[in-house]
């Protein structure tokens, strides 16, 4: 709790304690469903999650979740209950401090630190799905898997990735034999190396 609160006052802090509970999730297992009803808003603690959304089996990442931040999709939940629309993941083994939706609609009104607090995970998060659209539509597939690539990287901490073609192709919305063709170009550019089960990224 205090790696994750504490910037907030006291009163909001104890209130988190009281009501707040904290739970652990292997790597894959799913944190919020599609099409399930919300009963908590979740805050990564540690670890990392994956959000995405998929439309006839085939994912959309939308963004990843690191320790202290919260899934702006779930703050559509706090005024109304409907069941949600995307999917969060664990991309790694992770614990998740989980907040009754109840309980934040009170601290929503009651704490204008707490407001802020969404307020601003909301932006961050506008402005990341903002980032994923421009590169939608303005890069070319090479440049997205590098910046793809380049966040994987900084996620583990290392040049070196641990995702199959099958992967990457999935988390970019497209298929494993273009990934695989747009691999090899990058390969053949120099910008990384290919092994049988990872690749190692030449720049970050």
């Amino acid at each position: 709790m205090n790696n994750c609160f504490h910037t907030f006052r006291k009163e909001i802090y104890e209130e988190i304690g009281r009501h707040g509970f904290l739970k652990e999730f292997a790597k894959g297992e799913f944190v919020l469903k599609e099409n399930t009803y919300p009963k908590v808003l979740p805050i990564v603690n540690q670890g990392i999650l994956k959000v995405f959304s998929q439309e006839n089996e085939v994912e959309f990442l939308m963004y990843y979740l690191y320790p202290r931040q919260t899934c702006i999709f779930s703050f559509t939940h706090i005024l109304n209950a409907e069941p949600v629309r995307f999917n969060a993941v664990a991309e790694t083994d992770s614990s998740v401090i989980c907040l009754p939706m109840d309980k934040v609609r009170e601290w929503v009104k009651l704490y204008p630190d707490f407001a802020l607090h969404i307020l601003a995970e909301y932006q961050r998060q506008y402005n990341d799905l903002l980032n994923t659209t421009k590169q939608i539509i303005c890069y070319n597939l090479e440049d997205r898997i590098l910046l793809y690539l380049r966040d994987q990287a900084e996620l583990a901490n290392s040049n070196l990735i641990h995702k199959s073609h099958q992967k990457i192709a999935a988390d970019l919305s497209t298929s494993r034999e273009v990934i695989s063709r747009a691999m090899k170009k990058l390969e053949k550019d120099k910008k990384i190396v290919q092994q049988s089960r990872s690749i190692t990224l030449l720049e970050r």
